[in-house]
């Protein structure tokens, strides 16, 4: 009897090792040199930190900070210098993320920025029970699935979780966690 259970047990594990193989899509990292160069800039914005940084490519970078004046808080990266983006004066920045069409950027008042054909243009102002919702992070997969998550503003005990979707179209609320605290960081896997 402990010979058959044996010779069973042998037989399906044969099975699964002769049906298992390595199908990986991805190619092999090839050996050859990394040759990068780091360099260091400086940019004049006293008391201002810097809290997000996205790029479409190396000479389209951009970088927010919440704090300083509405006029310091953005800035762009051109292939050569950095340069405050003051167009439209846009306060509490914290989070931003973008395609190749699209730039959205995360306020602490509760609105969503978008950046497209040059220009910056505003959603409504989101709230939850009268108080302003911080988005302190968004990120996404495209131009139709965006994800803008944060908190409503001065909840004294168990902040909920408040997570908003862009369709393309549209913000809409896509989960509240009552209790939830805050969410401080959105990302996607592309």
């Amino acid at each position: 009897m402990v010979q058959k259970i044996l010779l069973v047990i042998t037989v399906i594990v044969l099975i699964i090792i002769s049906s298992c193989s390595n199908n990986s899509v991805e190619p092999e990292l090839q050996p050859g040199r990394r040759d990068y160069v780091w360099t260091a800039d400086t940019i004049k914005a006293y008391y201002v930190y810097f809290n997000s940084l996205w790029g479409k490519t190396v000479n389209d970078v951009w970088m927010v900070s919440a704090v300083g004046s509405v006029f310091e808080n953005i800035y762009r990266y051109d292939g050569t210098k950095w340069y405050r983006e003051t167009r439209t004066p846009i306060g509490n920045t914290v989070s931003l993320w973008g395609t190749e069409n699209n730039l959205w950027i995360s306020t602490k008042d509760g609105r969503i920025w978008n950046y497209k054909n040059d220009a910056f243009f505003s959603s409504q102002q989101f709230l939850y029970e009268g108080k302003e919702i911080d988005f302190f992070s968004i990120a996404g997969k495209n131009d139709n699935e965006v994800y803008a998550g944060g908190g409503p503003r001065n909840f004294m005990y168990r902040k909920p979780t408040v997570l908003y979707k862009y369709d393309g179209n549209n913000w809409l609320m896509s989960k509240i966690i009552k209790n939830g605290g805050t969410i401080t960081s959105v990302s996607s896997i592309m």
